[in-house]
């Protein structure tokens, strides 16, 4: 699916470049082939002037200029000549200007062949020359006929189309390559939600599916014993009372996470954190004296904070929770609580016990996650991912030491 999302996106990407391309390049050659246009017209109308009355004596078809070397000089010039005019009188006969020498035959037989298109503007190809030519009326039926020599012109043109093309290929494949790399970058954080939605949902159903297979089990053994009175079968009812309080805690966890994946906004007040942390110890010092724990707190008082003070109590909580779960018999929990200016503070809960790998202090964080991976303590793996959850709500940091003195530390900056 993701794979999908991002061939298309490349794919509208890329045709958006292209038509960007297609445009630009075809505005460049419009301009570029008016800008042609103009200058042939101008062309056409200077070689008008080569009939203007007395430039050129039609009367004198042998004539030669009386100077031998500049006539050779004359007769070579020429032979390069790109722009000419015909006179053609009435009766249609063509009528070249001395001055084009020996290549007046040639010129002749083009000009004959612009007088056949039967047209008074337009272009024709000879001996892979293309001319342009345009015919304008004169008086008693006669016509003057002026013709340029457009092929370099032409050949510019397809020279440019040929760039473009050319051009705009090259553009597109680096582009392409450049869209790839950066759209595999861009899909990767998207990639990797992905495959963590599915492996929460492949989780979720897990966690779900424990619950509601034991809460069976034992509704069948009470089905079993239809006859017992429930007083004889309460120790049955008692797992089934159990299993529907972890299903409980666990769908509470589930629409929290899914609350917090919603951004749902929260009423942020101005909050005793001080009063919060105490408040959690106490509620945790019965469990801790149960497993043999001790837990010394350093809490400074009015310590204050704009929080959800209901989403902060959860975050103490969970690091509580998590401390004394993962601590050993006789061991210690630390818990501080610092002022760090005006409604800013530093929460810090350490515990001893397992190290936790460096490996793993990201990864624990994940929903579901457990460094126990044969899963032989209590809970489901989603409290600190709920814990650093509230803390990006509240825009604050949330940082893990480990180390065999210090087994884990956990610090809330907000």
């Amino acid at each position: 699916m993701i794979k999908k999302m991002r061939n298309k996106m490349l794919l509208m990407s890329m045709i958006s470049i292209f038509c960007l391309i297609v445009v630009a390049f075809s505005a460049i050659y419009a301009i570029t082939y008016n800008h042609m246009e103009q200058n042939i017209h101008a062309a056409l109308e200077r070689t008008y002037s080569f009939h203007r009355p007395g430039r050129f004596r039609f009367q004198s078809p042998d004539f030669k200029p009386e100077n031998a070397e500049k006539s050779e000089k004359l007769q070579r010039a020429l032979k390069d000549i790109s722009n000419f005019s015909v006179f053609v009188d009435k009766e249609g006969n063509v009528h070249t200007d001395s001055m084009l020498g020996e290549n007046s035959k040639h010129y002749e037989e083009v000009a004959k062949v612009a007088l056949n298109q039967n047209a008074s503007d337009g272009e024709f190809v000879s001996e892979d020359v293309i001319w342009r030519f345009r015919t304008r009326e004169i008086k008693d039926g006669a016509k003057i006929i002026a013709l340029v020599d457009i092929t370099a012109e032409k050949g510019m043109l397809r020279q440019l189309i040929i760039s473009f093309g050319a051009s705009a290929f090259m553009l597109l494949a680096i582009i392409f390559f450049i869209s790839l790399l950066f759209s595999n970058r861009a899909m990767r954080p998207v990639s990797e939600a992905w495959d963590k939605q599915k492996q929460f949902v492949a989780d979720a159903s897990h966690e779900l599916k424990t619950p509601l297979t034991a809460i069976n089990a034992n509704i069948d053994v009470l089905l079993s014993k239809s006859d017992n009175k429930i007083k004889d079968e309460e120790k049955w009812l008692r797992y089934v009372q159990a299993e529907v309080q972890r299903l409980s805690e666990l769908t509470g966890n589930l629409l929290f996470m899914a609350k917090m994946d919603a951004d749902v906004p929260t009423v942020r007040v101005r909050t005793s954190i001080s009063e919060i942390v105490e408040s959690a110890v106490l509620n945790f010092e019965a469990v801790a004296f149960e497993k043999g724990i001790k837990i010394e707190a350093d809490i400074e008082h009015d310590v204050y904070g704009m929080v959800d003070s209901s989403q902060i109590t959860r975050l103490v909580l969970i690091l509580l929770d998590n401390a004394i779960k993962y601590s050993p018999k006789n061991e210690i929990v630390y818990v501080s609580l610092k002022k760090q200016g005006k409604d800013h503070f530093e929460l810090s809960v350490r515990n001893t016990g397992s190290v936790i790998a460096q490996e793993n202090i990201e990864k624990i964080f994940d929903r579901f996650y457990r460094v126990d991976e044969s899963r032989s303590t209590s809970g489901y793996g989603l409290g600190l991912s709920m814990a650093k959850e509230i803390v990006k709500s509240h825009k604050g940091k949330i940082n893990v030491k480990s180390s065999q003195e210090n087994t884990a530390e956990f610090i809330i900056t907000l």
